[in-house]
């Protein structure tokens, strides 16, 4: 370490957002300085640490075994003061005019916007929702880059940068379309086994809807079609004689446009749960914290 004791806190800043987006000109954007102000920003720091702190990779740059050292040493440091410097500023919701950006399955969005759309009604800030990519790395990249507030997703993480709160714990359903020639009502294993399936694709956990709630092992289905989009699951199970899993609450809302019958499901599952993904900086962010308790009273 360099002999100045008087280190600018805000080298600090640059380096950690430097370290984390790999990237001068991420860094830039997101720190809303040009490029030449973090470069130079990284020289000063350098001369303070005396080492070198970055390394020329392709197009981007990487850093030094003694740059990551120092990144994980300070995330902890430099989130307290966030979240220290983030309580006492406060947050206004009837003043704020901020965007806050969801990730979150498409099924999620549309159960939750008529809720959230109805909350805003009276403000002037916003909450946009963008669905979810079936890459978990890329999720949590975007979290990380903080182009993102809040992720929504099935499966908590498994990494300690993050906090997380159950907010949904929901049940599966059957749906096949009204005047089935061979269901009505209800279905046994045996019905359900004989039909061909929709099969709902979860990219996020590479499985299957099924392989997430069922309980027993059951033998291989038929298969009518595959789907990533529960929404295209619920329009071709109305076109077709297949049998769809969907959860309880969006089959409240969907099985009467696509005119479905909603079964119980013939053999023992699990619930579905759904958490909120956030960085653990924004634990005690006034309006971070506004929004995580807007999205429970929307669910």
């Amino acid at each position: 370490m360099g002999n100045d004791k008087n280190i600018d806190l805000n080298l600090l800043s640059v380096f950690m957002v430097v370290c984390r987006t790999g990237s001068i000109t991420q860094a830039a954007e997101e720190l809303n300085l040009n490029q030449s102000s973090v470069s130079n920003a990284i020289t000063r720091f350098r001369k303070v640490v005396g080492e070198p702190l970055f390394i020329r990779v392709g197009r981007g740059i990487a850093p030094t075994s003694a740059a990551q050292d120092l990144y994980k040493n300070l995330i902890d440091p430099m989130n307290r003061i966030d979240q220290l410097l983030s309580s006492v500023s406060g947050f206004d919701a009837e003043m704020s005019q901020r965007e806050f950006k969801v990730i979150t399955a498409d099924y999620i969005i549309q159960t939750l916007l008529p809720s959230v759309q109805k909350i805003l009604t009276h403000l002037s800030l916003s909450i946009t929702f963008k669905e979810s990519s079936g890459n978990a790395e890329e999720m949590a990249r975007i979290l990380e880059l903080e182009k993102a507030d809040l992720l929504i997703d099935i499966a908590p993480p498994s990494e300690g940068s993050w906090e997380f709160e159950k907010i949904i714990s929901d049940k599966a359903v059957c749906v096949v379309r009204k005047g089935h020639p061979r269901i009505n009502a209800s279905v046994s294993k045996e019905q359900y086994l004989h039909e061909k399936h929709v099969f709902l694709t979860l990219k996020r956990l590479n499985s299957t809807g099924l392989e997430l709630i069922s309980l027993e092992r059951l033998p291989e289905r038929k298969m009518l079609t595959e789907q990533s989009s529960m929404m295209s699951m619920l329009a071709t199970v109305k076109n077709s004689d297949a049998i769809g899993l969907t959860i309880s609450r969006y089959a409240e809302q969907f099985a009467p446009l696509f005119d479905l019958q909603v079964l119980a499901v013939p053999f023992a599952t699990k619930p579905i749960d759904f958490y909120m993904i956030w960085g653990k900086k924004f634990t005690q962010n006034p309006a971070h914290q506004w929004l995580r308790k807007t999205i429970k009273e929307a669910i």
